[in-house]
């Protein structure tokens, strides 16, 4: 039975070539399918994508916000508790000159509730990224 030898290290440009080729490619997809599971959730936009770029220790890509909307996905990522962005206390720390109360009579916040949109779309992408590259 006939049998052959590859050495490998004569062919590290065209493997590497290859490598970067693939890794680009699932970075965008991955990107791309974070973006449709990030606008699933929070529809309300100014996200893209960013696509596949080098970075020093290999290819980066991902979601952005626009510019005018950054702080408005991270507020309500986070959510709020009335007039605090984060935190656990139910109560301000010293009494206010008017009623004021974090939490309603039947115990829900008063703030906007936290979408979780950023680990969601991550998480999908990476598993698109992973589904990509066949593993």
């Amino acid at each position: 039975m006939p049998t052959a030898t590859i050495k490998v290290f004569e062919h590290w440009p065209i493997i590497t070539a290859e490598v970067r080729k693939e890794a680009k490619i699932g970075l965008d997809v991955a990107a791309g399918v974070a973006l449709t599971t990030i606008e699933g959730i929070w529809p309300h936009g100014g996200m893209h994508t960013v696509g596949a770029h080098p970075t020093t220790s290999g290819f980066a890509s991902g979601v952005s916000a626009d510019p005018a909307k950054k702080h408005i996905a991270h507020f309500h990522d986070h959510g709020t508790l009335g007039h605090f962005r984060r935190g656990s206390r139910t109560e301000p720390k010293r009494p206010r000159k008017r009623q004021y109360k974090l939490t309603r009579a039947d115990g829900s916040p008063t703030g906007i509730e936290a979408k979780r949109f950023y680990a969601k779309g991550r998480n999908e992408g990476r598993k698109a990224l992973l589904r990509s590259l066949g593993l």
